[in-house]
């Protein structure tokens, strides 16, 4: 962890005074500014991560598994970034003043944690006279209402009428577990089109057909009724597997509106008609491949040398093209990728370090009739005195992401993919999953995490996958 100097730490508590000073703004302008506050003391702790961490949660985990941080001060942490994103998210949301007084009280205690400088009197003041309402709302505990996965086949679908205004549909099915049911699915979008419209569903399955879905939450006022949360997945067929990658193929950035990605179903039609080739970019690919895999599986007697030899035999037409020009054999042409290769060999290692008193797995195939997927991964590193499983997905490419922007919106929703795959396997798992950027220097941290507050993707990707079946099949 990277320590946090006095200078640094008055530096923060000036910033959170010259919010507190300006009578002009409610607590809903407020408290995203303290959230911005949070982001830039994290950015900083992990500032020497070996790996890129993509937001402020996943700044939190990594921060929160790999030092001893006291329990209050993680909660203080998680609040605030929970009820600032929801201060953000939801427009209906309005905050009080003690809502307002909390969430500098929570800031002020971490920054003075980490900075080991005392809060100051302005600060203190201000939320000093609520410090009792403050503490009850630790001591609250929200009514956690039991909640149900389970198989389906959907009898009957209902919209409400259009000029209702009404944004759900209700699905009547049958299960094995609960009997009959009608279920609810839920327009989850705000005015700001952050969240999943689940509802959507409705207007790609029909009747008869098999559904998954999790997260369910049992009617207070008619036991057959059941409606979805904002955490719920829903799978159309899930015995229909489809492949990770292909799935994440069909996410692409957005260029009209940057930092935002679109769905586009067609793709994966339009990639089965494509012709495939073989060029020295796959070729590359299929060296540092290798190469991950003998460092992993050989360790000590690893040799580059050899792991090339190898993806030479097993593609020797391939390369044989490859070294073709005009019906002459140039060498150069597999010189150029034995050397492009070997440029990706100490990033490879590097990252492999973290992991030595590990157990990794090269290339495990998973399958999951939940979630209708199906994928291999590059590395499922087994942590040997926990249940943590960390994925490790290899990307070789020239190109690879600022880190401004981390991580290209397919890669992010491939490694999700695979995140669902090894839950559905391991119930109870816990990890990281990363991209690793082969090609990009030390220096700019080629181990990228994806963040694991990521529901709302994860839904709009398995509603992506829902989609996928529709036009392949129905």
């Amino acid at each position: 962890m990277n320590s946090i100097d006095e200078p640094f730490g008055k530096f923060l508590f000036g910033r959170l005074e010259e919010i507190l000073s300006n009578s002009d703004w409610k607590p809903k302008e407020r408290i995203p500014k303290y959230r911005t506050i949070l982001e830039d003391l994290f950015k900083s702790l992990t500032s020497d991560s070996p790996q890129y961490l993509n937001g402020l949660f996943s700044k939190m985990v990594y921060l929160f598994k790999s030092y001893t941080i006291p329990g209050n001060i993680r909660n203080y942490s998680h609040s605030l970034r929970k009820f600032a994103n929801d201060v953000v998210h939801k427009a209906d949301l309005i905050p009080t003043t003690v809502d307002d007084k909390r969430c500098a009280f929570e800031l002020a205690e971490v920054i003075s944690y980490f900075s080991h400088v005392s809060v100051p009197d302005t600060i203190l003041n201000y939320y000093s006279d609520s410090v009792t309402e403050i503490t009850l709302h630790y001591k609250q505990k929200q009514e956690k209402l039991p909640s149900y996965d389970f198989y389906a086949v959907i009898e009957s679908i209902y919209f409400p009428p259009e000029d209702s205004g009404l944004n759900f549909c209700v699905l009547t099915c049958q299960t094995d577990s609960l009997g009959k049911i009608s279920l609810k699915l839920f327009n989850n979008k705000n005015e700001t089109d952050f969240g999943c419209d689940l509802s959507a569903f409705g207007r790609i399955a029909e009747p008869y057909q098999n559904i998954y879905v999790t997260e369910v939450v049992q009617s207070k006022s008619n036991e057959e009724e059941y409606y979805t949360t904002k955490n719920s997945f829903i799978v159309l067929e899930p015995d229909y597997l489809i492949d990770a990658k292909e799935l994440s193929g069909c996410r692409q950035l957005n260029y009209r509106m940057p930092g935002k990605y679109e769905d586009v179903p067609l793709l994966y039609m339009l990639s089965r008609f494509l012709k495939s080739e073989v060029t020295d970019r796959i070729m590359v690919g299929n060296v540092v491949g290798k190469m991950l895999d003998d460092l992993i599986t050989k360790r000590d007697s690893y040799d580059y040398k050899s792991s090339f030899e190898s993806v030479m035999r097993d593609n020797s037409f391939g390369m044989l093209c490859i070294g073709n020009e005009n019906g002459k054999y140039k060498r150069q042409n597999i010189q150029q990728i034995y050397d492009e290769a070997k440029l990706h060999e100490s990033q490879l290692k590097s990252v492999l370090t973290h992991y030595k008193k590990q157990n990794p797995i090269v290339e495990p195939t998973f399958i999951s009739s939940r979630y209708g997927l199906q994928g291999r991964l590059d590395v499922l590193v087994k942590h040997v005195d926990s249940n943590q499983k960390d994925i490790i997905e290899l990307k070789s490419s020239r190109k690879y992401p600022k880190l401004e922007l981390g991580l290209y919106p397919n890669h992010e929703a491939q490694t999700m993919c695979y995140d669902l795959l090894v839950t559905s396997v391991y119930d109870n798992r816990v990890g990281t999953s990363s991209i690793l950027y082969s090609s990009a220097p030390i220096v700019d941290k080629p181990l990228r995490n994806v963040t694991e507050e990521k529901i709302i993707s994860k839904q709009d990707l398995l509603m992506l996958r829902n989609r996928l079946y529709e036009v392949t099949v129905t």
